[in-house]
């Protein structure tokens, strides 16, 4: 069995070792946490997971609205899910659960064996009664159905894939859901199709990626790309749990890659779901250190906890301890901060400022405060890639005199989030010449 060290490279990096022993006040440090596959492990085909591709498909009224010339919302979605069930394994799962005012199971946990089957049934959709857009009957419905096959599934990755094309009625109830999703390591794709969809109420719901779609092309490859990235899976329900010492606390948590998104610190836990074998998985946590004698202290430890379906490896763990100096030496205070630490800080500038944003559109003032803070920041560091997306939100606001929540989010946080340069795994080092897997690297 796979030593658990061998699996994951974890590092957590604090900005500065060295703290001011007699700081008047409590110091304000940031912490680096990253998680990611070693090179031995992405290499290897036969550790990727089986996986269970769970759609939930909005059918309500406006679905039949024009999409682009001669084709639907609902067409181009129903022509996408073909495709998704196209490129399954023969050994992968597929369900998909319809919502409108009512939920309705069109398939659960089907074997993808008989792909043809599938693609000819699932024109029975279009005969399904319309009605409002009510999600959390379906969310209900896929959690008990979970719940009765946990057991089997414990080989397979699971993610649900949520699309809709305007305003969900019962967003509020859905959040208790989405969060017992998200506990049990299962990744949520949310999707938006047409002009109307409420990206900001999705972003609560969503713990994988949020996309708007405008044509049926860009809906049938966002489709494959949840898809691909699940395929990905090696490790599952990975997560990170810290716990601080006395006179430590917590102020703030922020995802920032593959995503960037604030997190509720006070659950003291970052959940990472299913690892993509391609990706570097990331947060930077905010941290109030109150000055101590001089020497030594511990001052959190963090435990990385995760699966490895096809190793058998379940509940495995990796502890790492993170250290400060207390000390009045002024040349070991002069050293500089950790280089990466203050990288990834800026990410989670971004995840704050973004959320302020969203939370206070109608102020002008802050809104542009923010922008610019954003964008020098990104010129800073010299990510430029996501630089120019936030320019472009910036742009759209100036030329429109207004800020639109739609506008932001069908640019910005759909799009802006950490550049692919941080968040995507270089090639491996270790070459394996039976694998030839063209779409892995």
């Amino acid at each position: 069995m796979l030593d658990a060290e061998s699996i994951f490279s974890f590092k957590c990096a604090i900005e500065q070792v060295y703290l001011r022993s007699d700081a008047p006040d409590p110091l304000e440090k940031d912490i680096l946490i990253e998680a990611y596959l070693q090179d031995e492990l992405r290499v290897k085909p036969e550790l990727l997971c089986n996986t269970h591709f769970i759609l939930m498909l909005d059918i309500s009224g406006s679905m039949d609205d024009i999409l682009e010339e001669n084709k639907t919302k609902l067409e181009a979605v129903v022509q996408a899910a073909c495709h998704v069930i196209d490129q399954l394994q023969d050994q992968d799962l597929i369900s998909i659960i319809t919502f409108t005012t009512e939920e309705k199971l069109f398939c659960w946990a089907e074997p993808v064996s008989n792909k043809g089957k599938l693609r000819n049934k699932i024109t029975e959709i279009y005969e399904y009664p319309r009605g409002s857009t009510n999600l959390f009957p379906a969310l209900k419905l896929a959690k008990q159905k979970l719940q009765r096959m946990k057991t089997s599934a414990q080989n397979v990755a699971t993610k649900l894939l949520i699309l809709t094309d305007g305003m969900i009625h019962d967003v509020e109830s859905c959040e208790p859901e989405a969060r017992h999703f998200h506990e049990q390591g299962i990744d949520i794709d949310t999707l938006g199709i047409g002009a109307d969809f409420r990206g900001e109420e999705m972003e609560l719901l969503t713990s994988g990626f949020m996309e708007k779609l405008e044509n049926a092309a860009q809906t049938m490859a966002v489709f494959e790309r949840s898809l691909r990235i699940l395929q990905n899976t090696v490790a599952t329900k990975v997560k990170v749990e810290l716990e601080t010492t006395h006179g430590v606390e917590i102020r703030g948590i922020a995802k920032i890659s593959p995503d960037i998104k604030m997190v509720n610190y006070q659950s003291n836990t970052i959940s990472f779901e299913n690892v993509d074998r391609n990706r570097r998985y990331a947060a930077v946590v905010r941290t109030l250190i109150d000055p101590g004698l001089i020497g030594e202290k511990a001052i959190m430890t963090a435990t990385l906890g995760f699966d490895v379906p096809k190793q058998n490896i379940f509940d495995e763990v990796i502890e790492r301890i993170v250290v400060v100096n207390f000390t009045s030496d002024q040349a070991r205070l002069s050293e500089p901060p950790n280089s990466e630490v203050i990288h990834a800080s800026t990410y989670y500038t971004i995840a704050i400022r973004a959320q302020e944003i969203q939370d206070n559109c109608e102020n002008k003032d802050l809104i542009m405060r923010n922008l610019k803070l954003i964008i020098n920041r990104l010129k800073k560091i010299g990510d430029l890639e996501t630089m120019a997306r936030w320019e472009a939100v910036r742009d759209s606001y100036i030329s429109k005199g207004q800020f639109s929540l739609e506008e932001y989010n069908s640019v910005a946080v759909s799009k802006s989030k950490t550049s692919a340069a941080y968040s995507a795994l270089p090639p491996p080092d270790i070459l394996d010449e039976h694998y030839d897997d063209e779409l892995a690297w």
